[in-house]
């Protein structure tokens, strides 16, 4: 597991160290020494170097930073912004650098520039004497490196109207939401986390899975069947959409479910029958009793509803009747979530449910913006969570899974997953793990993690452009091989 912290909790953290003796001083020296080791471990270009350093104790860092490289005998010109509210710190150590009088007409001739303008409490807007500033950084050649994160952003959701694209950033003491969570974190480059001896919480607020999370997956009985691992009902795939009940279903299959039925037009069981021939198939057609249909899915453990089923007044009818009617845990996806637009479904169902918008659709529920959901991707996914009652998986780069009180960042995963039927695939995941017995926030998680791995197997195997949903399925059996126990054992033992 991977823990990032919030800057309350650091800041906590860092109260509790000054408590058992720590001194502020103290940890400033602690985090420029690691940033020293740092830039002499990666040997980066220090013909010339200038730090910016801000009013607080992060500007406070660049302060004794740039005595340590000074010490070094490295050519450091340190500016520090003109300010009314300087930390007690950072009034101190301005004392122990020579600072440029006012900042450089140009900073073409460094070659690296360390950013230590404002801290991880930052947020909001830079000032308009700072914006100045930052544009005259992004504007240089030179490396930047940010300290904890780049200036303007917010370290808490990552988001910003205007900040430094760092080629680096160091991450001090532990990683911040900011380091993971979009747009922030495509603006730090390289991030390295800097041990500054400070003790952390136990529990972060934010997790990200890791391989060695794999382990705590549902484990398989030797005496079991088919009904021990769900039986799952796919509600998917309208006329011309076959592919994406097909991709979900076989996700499902190849994710440890134990029966999958797909409910469909008549118009696709030929296709299907012979692709999926392990998959039970019930078709419908616009004369069909729509409540024979939802007693028929109430009799599975799980239900995937909307991927590829079209905006006809027949698939409305069904989400309707289906989401009205049932409790059974549910994940509704693609049109499933277009049908609810404007209605009280979603919030009103009486069952377990998962949500997996893609940021057009987060934007129609939310009735705002595409750019304003992906702007503050953290606060929409946190918004639809309480407003819908469910746990939300926000698809981006990296995938938000949040719920009441639990949010995970999936850092699995790449660009060439961004294709046609991918999001199918991982709702059939979602679908099985929830049949086997995971919460739902931990399905939504691990099954994001999985689909993750699966693409990322693709696209080395096949490369990002030629990877297809069809391909992210055929390696979920390869995630799921490394994380299961040998198979070949036997319960006898051998004298």
């Amino acid at each position: 597991m991977i823990s990032s912290y919030l800057p309350s909790a650091v800041k906590q953290a860092e109260n509790n160290a000054i408590l058992r003796g720590d001194t502020a001083f103290s940890m400033i020296e602690t985090a420029a020494r690691a940033l020293l080791d740092y830039i002499v471990k990666e040997n980066l270009d220090c013909r010339r170097v200038f730090i910016l350093a801000g009013c607080g104790n992060n500007g406070s860092d660049g302060l004794v930073l740039g005595r340590l490289l000074g010490e070094l005998g490295i050519q450091t010109d340190v500016f520090r912004v003109n300010g009314s509210k300087y930390s007690h710190e950072n009034t101190v150590l301005a004392n122990s650098v020579p600072l440029l009088p006012r900042f450089p007409a140009s900073l073409s001739g460094y070659t690296l520039i360390i950013d230590c303008l404002y801290g991880i409490g930052f947020h909001g807007q830079p000032t308009k004497e700072d914006i100045d500033l930052i544009n005259a950084v992004n504007q240089s050649s030179a490396t930047v490196l940010s300290v904890d994160v780049p200036s303007g952003v917010n370290a808490a959701d990552g988001s910003y109207d205007l900040a430094i694209r760092a080629d680096r950033t160091c991450a001090m003491n532990c990683l911040k939401p900011a380091h993971l969570i979009y747009p922030g974190a495509e603006i730090c480059g390289k991030v390295t986390l800097l041990d500054c001896a400070i003790p952390l919480p136990d529990r972060s607020e934010t997790q990200s899975l890791s391989l060695s999370d794999l382990k705590f997956l549902p484990k398989r009985a030797r005496r079991s069947n088919k009904g021990s691992y769900g039986r799952i009902a796919v509600v998917a795939g309208s006329k011309g959409m076959a592919g994406a009940s097909y991709l979900s279903a076989k996700a499902a299959l190849y994710s440890g479910a134990g029966l999958v039925e797909i409910f469909c037009p008549e118009e696709n069981r030929i296709i299907l029958q012979t692709l999926l021939p392990e998959a039970v198939l019930r078709v419908y057609t616009d004369a069909t009793d729509l409540e024979e249909l939802s007693s028929a899915v109430s009799q599975c453990d799980v239900m995937v509803l909307g991927p590829g089923l079209g905006k006809s007044r027949l698939s409305k009818n069904i989400v309707y009747r289906l989401l009205s009617d049932l409790s059974i845990p549910a994940v509704v996806d693609a049109d499933g979530l277009n049908l609810c637009v404007g209605t009280s479904l979603l919030e009103e169902y009486k069952g377990e449910l998962i949500v997996t918008p893609h940021p057009g659709e987060g934007a129609r529920l939310l009735g705002c913006t595409v750019r304003e959901v992906t702007d503050r991707i953290l606060n929409s996914a946190r918004t639809l969570s309480q407003r819908l009652c469910c746990t939300v998986l926000l698809k981006d780069a990296h995938t938000l899974i949040c719920s009441k009180d639990r949010l995970n960042v999936n850092l699995s995963g790449n660009d060439g997953m961004a294709t046609a039927g991918s999001g199918d695939v991982l709702t059939g995941i979602i679908a099985a793990l929830l049949a086997q017995g995971l919460s739902a926030h931990d399905a939504a998680a691990t099954a994001a993690y999985i689909h993750g791995l699966a693409g990322d197997l693709g696209a080395k195997k096949h490369g990002k452009r030629s990877l297809t949903a069809s391909r992210i399925t055929e390696y979920i059996e390869e995630v799921f091989k490394s994380a299961d126990q040998p198979i070949l054992t036997s319960s006898i033992e051998e004298m």
